[in-house]
């Protein structure tokens, strides 16, 4: 997953004068340091990712300087929509990794008012690995073998001003092939493809042509057409 945001990334330093590794990246949920590790086999070393309560440095005002946001939150309760909140009203690029039901809450819309979007959906879907400790749905701790799971289909939120998205979409025109395997950049929820999408959102599949000819009578005289002939006319 990763790796699919990474030519953002280098473009976002870049435009900054800075090389990667001195992009500061901050994930405000702490991931027993995956996202550390993560961010760095990708080539970003400078990733802030603390054992604190986050939105208690928020209403204090104790956040890091950072140069953008990249994280995978909590699903449960009220989180993303808390740091959506955040991640739009605080002026930095953002990056989201969740499950695709999230842009059905009724809260969406709302959170990312004023905010330019873009989606980095993958053409195959996202597996995760639990944290240790952490139980499947049937209530039994996951251990080695059932650690990975992909449950939901997910893809990157990417928020920023409308000038870096532009600029994303630009790089996006010439850049390497090996920064754009396995994903598609989505400009609107409307482009996601199929298997991504809520099934709320999804497209109904056009019926199909019906092969169903109405079937045409013979006389039994002539052999013409009934109704054509003088034996059925």
């Amino acid at each position: 997953a990763y790796q699919h945001i990474k030519g953002f990334l280098l473009q976002l330093a870049e435009s900054l004068g800075k090389p990667s590794e001195q992009l500061r990246i901050y994930d405000p949920y702490f991931a027993e340091g995956g996202t550390v590790r993560r961010m760095a086999e990708v080539g970003f070393w400078r990733v802030i990712n603390r054992r604190e309560d986050f939105y208690e440095a928020v209403r204090v005002g104790a956040v890091p300087d950072h140069d953008v946001v990249v994280t995978n939150p909590p699903y449960s309760g009220d989180h993303v929509e808390k740091f959506l909140t955040w991640a739009v009203s605080h002026g930095k690029p953002w990056f989201l990794l969740v499950p695709n039901f999230f842009y059905m809450k009724d809260y969406y819309s709302k959170c990312i008012a004023g905010c330019s979007m873009l989606y980095v959906a993958p053409t195959k879907r996202y597996t995760y690995v639990a944290s240790k400790g952490v139980a499947a749905a049937s209530g039994e701790l996951r251990n080695k073998k059932t650690a990975a799971t992909s449950p939901f289909p997910s893809f990157w939120y990417m928020g920023s001003s409308a000038a870096q998205r532009e600029a994303w979409i630009t790089w996006l025109g010439t850049a390497p092939g090996d920064l754009t395997e396995g994903w598609t950049l989505c400009r609107s929820l409307d482009d996601l493809p199929q298997d991504v999408r809520d099934a709320a959102h999804r497209k109904a599949s056009p019926a199909p042509a019906s092969t169903n000819k109405k079937k045409v009578g013979l006389c039994s005289t002539c052999g013409q057409v009934v109704g054509r002939c003088k034996h059925t006319r």
